[in-house]
């Protein structure tokens, strides 16, 4: 029944990607960001992008991590996106992980881990300013954010996900649409059977053969034991039909245990799952887009703002 379950998700998600690369068509080409390319394990890849004409500035580095219900993606799924950034201060780098079909949470961590140690060591040659880095994910990406701002945080965590500090703090997140509830993820809404199915096959392939994950996904299973979080900019819509209910557990615990967040609902039941992430040419895209940039400058240092 599993291979039933991975074939349903190789197939949705196949579509998926389609419709999301259709829509990036629509985004202008943006020629005046330069976009560098690092070869890493496995064969992923990880863009960096920058203004052109600013590229011997040193900038803020901004650190996007894609979203695909850790199904689909890669470091070009969110390329206009990050360009968007380029364009307005930030040097944007764009690591890529391992899909759930190959690789658990464990590893795929681990590989973000590897991408934020290249750009420390990159930092110097490509003028990133680390100490003004920030970090934004959207759906599965803010998870994964998310997880590696709290696995930071924590000894245990780091222990259980055998990890050591991230190279370089954030000082801002940004989580756009997030999905940091795995466990809780709805596949399918009728019938009951059919949803308990996809999301036994989902776990199964997240966690891998490393059963002790389980009770170390979902942000409710973190918070007991991180002690802080960076400041926290989480957006959401009323369009979003697809995951906001994932946005109101977030609130929730965020709350409940007093972590700092600012919290933007877009009241636009046409604006859909990431849809500022996907297009961001348009008003109503760049406006939510232009908000949360000011909350990243707002959280870096005056003198590099």
């Amino acid at each position: 029944m599993s291979r039933f379950y991975k074939t349903a998700f190789k197939t949705v998600f196949f579509f998926t990607g389609l419709k999301d690369r259709k829509a990036h068509k629509k985004n202008a080409p943006r020629l005046d960001v330069e976009v560098q390319s690092f070869s890493m394990k496995d064969g992923l890849r990880m863009n960096l992008l920058f203004s052109k004409e600013r590229k011997e500035e040193k900038q803020p580095l901004l650190v996007d991590i894609h979203g695909g219900g850790w199904m689909y993606g890669d470091e070009n799924l969110n390329l206009d996106f990050g360009k968007w950034f380029s364009q307005r201060g930030f040097k944007v780098a764009l690591p890529n992980y391992s899909l759930i079909y190959d690789k658990n949470i464990k590893e795929i961590i681990h590989e973000l881990h590897e991408q934020l140690h290249l750009l420390k060591e990159k930092a110097q040659e490509f003028r990133l300013d680390l100490d003004n880095a920030v970090l934004i994910g959207d759906s599965a990406g803010a998870s994964l954010a998310m997880q590696l701002v709290a696995i930071d945080s924590s000894p245990k965590l780091r222990e259980i996900y055998g990890i050591d500090r991230l190279p370089f703090l954030f000082k801002a997140v940004v989580l756009y649409h997030p999905a940091c509830y795995p466990k809780r993820m709805r596949f399918v809404q009728w019938p009951d059977f059919m949803d308990k199915g996809a999301r036994k096959t989902f776990l199964s392939m997240y966690c891998g053969k490393e059963k002790r994950l389980l009770s170390h996904i979902d942000f409710s299973d973190l918070t007991e034991d991180i002690s802080s979080l960076p400041p926290l900019y989480v957006l959401t819509s009323d369009g979003d039909t697809f995951l906001k209910y994932e946005t109101d557990y977030l609130m929730a615990d965020l709350d409940r245990h007093h972590f700092p967040y600012v919290y933007h609902c877009v009241s636009d039941k046409s604006f859909g799952h990431v849809a500022s992430v996907t297009n961001v040419d348009g008003k109503k895209y760049e406006d939510v887009n232009g908000q949360v940039l000011q909350f990243l400058k707002s959280a870096i240092s005056p003198l590099e703002k």
